[in-house]
């Protein structure tokens, strides 16, 4: 993912109100879903996603390949 359009597709996602659930699917394969708009801290071009057992997963736009929407989630 470009670094423009990877720093403004998350903060566009972490801003959204009310708050929805999105996902973050990796070039791996891997994804992860955010259920709270605080679980996630950007910086400098880098992300941590912290899960609600206290994991943190770092990723910053290198190793990101799509954001989406949660089909049918329910706003927190």
């Amino acid at each position: 993912m470009e670094p423009e359009n990877f720093e403004r597709s998350l903060r566009g996602f972490v801003r959204r109100r009310p708050f929805e659930s999105f996902q973050i699917r990796f070039v791996d394969g891997e994804s992860i879903t955010i259920d709270h708009p605080e679980a996630v801290v950007f910086r400098g071009g880098v992300a941590v996603y912290i899960s609600p057992r206290g994991e943190p997963t770092l990723f910053d736009h290198r190793s990101v390949s799509t954001l989406n929407n949660v089909p049918d989630a329910a706003p927190a």
